[in-house]
């Protein structure tokens, strides 16, 4: 979406970013940390989390190229401690856009306010879906939600453990391996210790975040 932008406003927004480049596993903030910058991924992807008060980790959605983080966008509006946190999913190149510039530019630029809005109005549907996800479904559901969105943005290969698998959705090792081999003898995954290869067949089923 960020090439949807004007030239004009592109030439604007990068003479005031700074660009930093993270290797897959790198954490680009934690939570508690204060964000002072707007977030923009450039190149590659990276997950948001969700920490709750026991510290534990809830994933919520992907950001690809192009694409705003729409919590540390508040944080940068409010000047307040992140409550989430954002972890390289691939090699990736990310753009940060100091405060005050996000909130002059809502002013100045009417499209720097559209594509605010739609990066908010895209987050919130994704929000709702992993809601949905998480409230209503069981946990071969939860999984197979979490596979289908890792195979729409990622492609086949998940390079995730059983544990770190578990750690994102709050089970237990045990309880994930078992459900990956059901997934696996149903033919949506082809399961290894150090990885996942997701087949096809989920997209299939990509109504596995809806209707499954």
């Amino acid at each position: 979406m960020y090439q949807t932008l004007s030239e004009e406003l592109r030439i604007v927004a990068e003479a005031q970013a700074s660009f930093k480049h993270y290797a897959a596993g790198d954490a680009l903030f934690r939570q508690g940390s204060y964000i002072s910058s707007a977030v923009i991924v450039r190149e590659g992807m990276v997950k948001i989390f969700r920490v709750d008060e026991q510290g534990n980790s809830h994933f919520l959605y992907f950001l690809s190229a192009g694409e705003l983080c729409v919590l540390s966008t508040l944080c940068c509006l409010r000047m307040r401690q992140a409550d989430m946190r954002a972890v390289a999913f691939t090699d990736c190149e990310v753009m940060f856009i100091p405060s005050p510039y996000p909130e002059m530019w809502m002013q100045e630029y009417p499209e720097w306010s559209r594509y605010l809005l739609q990066s908010f109005n895209l987050r919130m549907s994704e929000l709702l879906d992993t809601f949905d996800s998480v409230v209503f479904k069981h946990l071969d559901e939860r999984l197979l939600f979490y596979l289908h969105q890792h195979y729409k943005v990622g492609g086949e290969l998940l390079s995730l453990s059983h544990q770190q698998i578990a750690d994102e959705l709050n089970s237990s090792r045990e309880v994930i391996t078992r459900l990956l081999k059901k997934l696996e003898d149903g033919g949506y995954v082809e399961v290894n210790r150090s990885f996942v290869r997701i087949l096809p067949s989920i997209g299939a089923n990509s109504n596995g975040d809806k209707n499954h």
